[in-house]
């Protein structure tokens, strides 16, 4: 990818999930900034006792080692005794705030995977994989208002489209297209955790269903064509017979 790309908040080494990636540096630290207030959202795997006591001192806010962190709308999502997974919502961009929140609380975080960021979700992308999102007019006028007047805004979602890799080879410093991407223009991608995570250009992996499919079609027509060589041979046969006759 191109170097002109910045982040736009960060995942630490050990998580997963979602991570917009755009060539506007002012646009990056409006959408992470705290008062545009963006949405973050994570399922997270928990080692520990969950009780309600808990997640309402996590809804409320807390002080970790002199640090204040917002309160995070958090629901169970599924799991039973000591491993459940939450569904955690959070609008501040603090490094390691959700382990470092989870820890003070006496819980170990296993697994965090980030699915939306705004109006942005993870969907059905495969790691490795990256979409492209057009921002809206209307939608950056409501990011330089929140900016201004401290709201957060309610931002809407928007369609996401695949980019072949060949598009995203760099022709010069500032295109990571054919063409030259607009400021308003953002990229979507999926990052695996730990040693040899990051982002890369690689398309989701084929569809297994997709190459039986293929391979069933090969196999007919490799049938038909070896029955029409068949009857190719057999009406040779019947003329030669009526010659001879």
């Amino acid at each position: 990818l191109s170097d002109s790309l910045k982040p736009v908040g960060r995942l630490d080494f050990m998580s997963e999930g979602l991570i917009l990636l755009t060539n506007d540096g002012d646009l990056s630290r409006k959408l992470e900034h705290p008062n545009v207030g963006l949405r973050r959202v994570y399922r997270v795997r928990v080692f520990g006792s969950v009780t309600k006591e808990k997640i309402r001192a996590m809804q409320k806010g807390c002080f970790v080692d002199g640090v204040k962190y917002k309160g995070m709308g958090i629901s169970i999502d599924r799991g039973e005794g000591n491993n459940v997974w939450l569904v955690v919502q959070c609008t501040e961009g603090k490094n390691n705030q959700i382990r470092r929140v989870f820890k003070h609380m006496n819980l170990t975080v296993n697994r965090l995977i980030r699915t939306a960021y705004g109006p942005f979700k993870l969907g059905k992308l495969m790691p490795g994989g990256i979409c492209e999102a057009r921002l809206q007019d209307y939608f950056i006028q409501k990011v330089n208002n929140a900016m201004e007047t401290g709201k957060p805004i309610h931002s809407p979602m928007y369609q996401m489209s695949a980019i072949k890799r060949s598009n995203l080879v760099p022709r010069s410093k500032t295109t990571v297209k054919k063409t030259a991407i607009k400021p308003t223009s953002i990229f979507k991608g999926s990052v695996k955790r730990g040693r040899g995570g990051g982002i890369n250009s690689r398309l989701p992996k084929a569809n297994p269903r997709n190459e039986i499919r293929d391979q069933q079609k090969k196999k007919k027509l490799n049938k038909t064509n070896a029955w029409k060589k068949r009857s190719a041979k057999q009406n040779v046969k019947q003329a030669i017979t009526k010659l001879n006759k």
